[in-house]
């Protein structure tokens, strides 16, 4: 019997056939994959366990953690069980031939993941989780429960066996890793500068997380156990003798103390009794120990504004009770005055005044046809400028310079009652967007102009430099009358500045994007929320005036740079600014500060391991190279790297000590010593060299790494 097929005539059926076939290949490349996770999960990678996490929807209101404390969570889970595992496995009571595929997945969606290669959690309680590792363990044959750990406070008792890379961008530039000063396998969340050389991080644990305070000196110490609920929002005063944070999204001040050598603080003050306030957004008085912003009622659904005085420990009553300034109507950020005694608030096209030291509150000293998007007070807090907007943007997503055809600058000068007037002579309008920089010599007001348009290629680093141009305001009326009685005004008019370099970098993409792989290296990500554009631009300041301003943009998406606007004039020459830029695009570093006297960086990478803490001086920065990806030596576990200028260097491959725990393991009587043990050292996973710069940028070029011999955990 002869059979044939017509694979013209049967299209149809052909067709149908091929449909079938395809059907079964992805369902059993699905069944034997052991990584594939749902589509949008994000993979935590150890190296004996591969985490794979569905984030919660942005709806679940009900959720028990936020998305924030999720992922520090899952950092923290996936260096305690790793490091169980590595434990178990260097003294050879478990087997493990290929690494756990663990699931996270806190919506119940298992969605394109086969159960029987992976292990389901929905819960991330620690001990919940070591107990269905270890019923995983229990089902690879040869492997007793004897062995096995049973409580999440055995797992500290571990010590650090974690590999990690020693061929790192941040060890080969000298930068210091201030994480090694807290001992433990948790990794940092988040931080900040308190002083030049002081700052506060936060760090995950069994319940909730803890802030500490780190010292460039090399001391550390808790500033704040942790509590019932999560911290965050950090948020240091000027001369860091205050820190304010949120605990469970309620404000609260701690007064730091010591904050050069990091020893201690007073306990935290609570902005409000009841606990059901929820700070919106917040900020410091420039020169006084005074916070202002506006909270939520989470019971009534109102909004209030707020002034605190730390030193006093007293809110103010300045808003109570006044009926045309209320917190409903307000953005919630407050533009403080220079000198700390006067409050801006914007309704949109209206600008609010209040003067903290009368306790006056002066509604709608501006009123605008348009949107205003920038508030800037003026260096002797006499006067402002702001930013009009008018147009409407026609799509959700992407920004168009067409949208809006006219933005004005405009200078107000504030009088002694009270009033807002405005200075004709520096009214600037154009068909380009404006952008606020700072007030300038002369009295003038420096901005940028230009046709902003989106990027061919997603990049956080925008080089705005053949885009934007510099332009100083015309200078001020003089305030003086002729003969007419009419104002005399100063001839000079819009002045053009050189501008060497403008650079826009943007931490997050939007506020649906928060979890980044910041470093590479896969093993722990960065949870970012806040909208923050770093401004870097390269002009000659006049002397005595500021080289850090901090503002906030009220224009909504899909303006590229909404919300927080720092702006740096920094020192650094071209060719270590560009390099800079380049290191914090290559590898994905979404979480960085400057200090407040701009000489030094910290950031936050996993490129090393698990997400750390760096620092370091900004003048390294000179050339950045991508590095070479690592050698292992497998008799002895130490990890080289190949350098492009013939420096070689090798190391220990371990975290820290190599040495195991001293308490006995469980059905065993194996104790360990404490001394040093290198042939206990494990090597190091190969991990993948980070992304490309986005095209454009110039190809960084790193110095030749030297590395010390030894313990690697410096």
């Amino acid at each position: 019997m002869e059979m044939r097929i017509n694979f013209f005539s049967g299209g149809a059926s052909f067709a149908r056939m091929i449909l079938v076939v395809a059907t079964l290949f992805i369902a059993s490349f699905v069944a034997t994959s052991p990584t594939l996770a749902a589509e949008g999960s994000i993979s935590f990678m150890g190296s004996q366990i591969h985490f794979s996490y569905q984030p919660r929807l942005r709806s679940a209101l009900k959720a028990d953690l936020t998305p924030a404390s999720e992922v520090g969570r899952l950092n923290l889970i996936t260096n305690l069980i790793d490091n169980y595992l590595l434990y178990l496995m260097k003294l050879e009571k478990i087997k493990l031939e290929k690494p756990l595929n663990l699931e996270y997945s806190p919506d119940g969606s298992t969605e394109a993941v086969s159960p029987a290669n992976h292990i389901f959690f929905t819960d991330l309680g620690i001990n919940a989780v070591l107990k269905t590792v270890n019923a995983a363990l229990l089902e690879i044959p040869g492997n007793s429960k004897k062995f096995l750990l049973s409580d999440r406070a055995m797992l500290e008792t571990i010590r650090d066996q974690l590999p990690r890379r020693v061929d790192t961008m941040e060890q080969a530039m000298g930068l210091s890793n201030l994480s090694d000063l807290i001992p433990g396998l948790a990794p940092d969340m988040d931080f900040t500068f308190l002083s030049n050389t002081s700052l506060v991080s936060i760090r995950p644990e069994e319940s909730n997380n803890a802030l500490f305070l780190l010292s460039m000196s090399g001391s550390s110490s808790v500033l704040l156990k942790a509590g019932q609920f999560e911290y965050g929002n950090l948020l240091p005063s000027p001369g860091g003798t205050f820190l304010a944070f949120t605990d469970g999204g309620k404000p609260c001040v701690i007064a730091v103390n010591n904050v050069s050598n990091a020893t201690g603080s007073t306990a935290p003050q609570p902005l409000f009794s009841g606990g059901n306030k929820l700070l919106l957004d917040w900020c410091w008085s420039p020169r006084e120990d005074r916070l202002a912003g506006i909270v939520l009622d989470r019971i009534t659904g109102n909004r209030e504004i707020f002034v605190f005085e730390a030193a006093k420990n007293h809110l103010s009553p300045i808003f109570d009770d006044n009926t045309q300034v209320q917190g409903n109507y307000q953005f919630a950020f407050p533009y403080w005055s220079p000198d700390g005694h006067k409050l801006l608030f914007c309704s949109g096209n209206e600008l609010h005044l209040a003067d903290i030291d009368t306790g006056k509150v002066y509604p709608r000293v501006v009123t605008t046809p348009d949107l205003i998007s920038e508030v800037l007070w003026s260096p002797d807090g006499l006067s402002f400028a702001i930013v009009e907007v008018c147009g409407l943007a026609r799509s959700k997503t992407e920004f168009d310079n067409l949208d809006f055809p006219r933005s004005t600058l405009r200078r107000f000068r504030v009088s002694a009652s009270g009033s807002a007037v405005e200075d004709m002579q520096q009214r600037h309008a154009a068909s380009e967007t404006i952008k606020l920089v700072s007030f300038w010599s002369k009295d003038r007001v420096l901005f940028l102009e230009g046709t902003l348009r989106p990027q061919r290629i997603a990049s956080p680093l925008w080089n705005l430099s053949d885009v934007m141009t510099a332009h100083l305001t015309p200078s001020p009326g003089s305030h003086a009358t002729g003969a007419d009685n009419v104002e005399v005004a100063d001839s000079m008019g819009i002045l053009d500045l050189a501008l060497g370099g403008c650079f826009a970098f943007k931490n997050i993409e939007t506020r649906f994007k928060n979890i980044y792989d910041a470093g590479f290296g896969h093993m722990n990500h960065l949870f970012a929320e806040k909208l923050v554009t770093s401004w870097f631009i390269d002009i000659n300041v006049p002397e005595g005036f500021p080289r850090r301003l901090e503002t906030f943009c009220l224009r909504p998406h899909p303006y590229p740079f909404p919300e927080r606007n720092i702006v740096y004039f920094t020192d650094l020459p071209k060719d270590k600014l560009t390099p800079l830029l380049d290191m914090l695009t290559a590898y994905n570093l979404r979480r960085f500060e400057i200090s407040p006297d701009i000489k030094m960086i910290a950031f936050l990478s996993n490129s090393r391991g698990p997400l750390s803490l760096w620092c370091g001086a900004l003048s390294l920065f000179s050339q950045v190279n991508m590095p070479a990806p690592p050698k292992f030596d497998e008799a002895s576990g130490a990890g080289t790297s190949e350098t492009t200028e013939g420096g070689e260097g090798s190391v220990n491959a371990s975290g820290s000590s190599s040495n195991l725990p001293s308490p006995t393991l469980p059905g065993t009587s194996i104790t360990q010593t404490s001394g040093p043990d290198q042939s206990n050292v494990l090597p190091a996973p190969s991990l993948p060299s980070p992304g490309l710069p986005a095209p454009g940028l110039p190809s960084p070029v790193l110095p030749s790494p030297s590395f010390p011999s030894g313990n690697s955990h410096q």
